[in-house]
């Protein structure tokens, strides 16, 4: 087992509600959620300056990662082991990104972001 597996589970699953809300409501415009590098510090690689990384899914598939960091592969664990935010990584053409700053910034990149409303509010809430 490597060393770095995993590191960032808990931050990701502390967020997964608040993922999964934005990515359902991203159909509506551009999403961010505000993030601290404390939390990743604690879990991590304290002496890391850089967490930021972009991700692109489609049809549930990473089809971009630059930055390919541990934080983004854990992030993209998490995602596919919730049901419902599987689901929507399915429907939709997503952008996420994690910058500097500690904002994750949510946007949806293709025409079928109307797909995504499908989601009822019950399965919005589940986690």
């Amino acid at each position: 087992m490597f060393k770095d597996q995993n590191l960032y589970y808990p931050v990701w699953r502390k967020y997964a509600p608040v993922l999964q809300l934005q990515l359902k409501n991203a159909v509506n415009g551009d999403k961010e959620i505000t993030m601290f590098k404390k939390e990743f510090a604690i879990h991590g690689n304290k002496n890391l300056t850089d967490y930021s990384f972009r991700l692109e899914i489609q049809n549930g598939t990473v089809i971009s990662n630059t930055g390919a960091t541990v934080v983004a592969r854990d992030l993209c664990d998490i995602l596919r082991e919730n049901k419902v935010i599987a689901s929507l990584l399915e429907m939709n053409h997503y952008h996420i990104e994690l910058g500097k700053d500690f904002v994750l910034r949510i946007n949806i990149k293709s025409n079928d972001a109307e797909l995504a409303v499908s989601v009822t509010a019950e399965e919005a809430v589940e986690v």
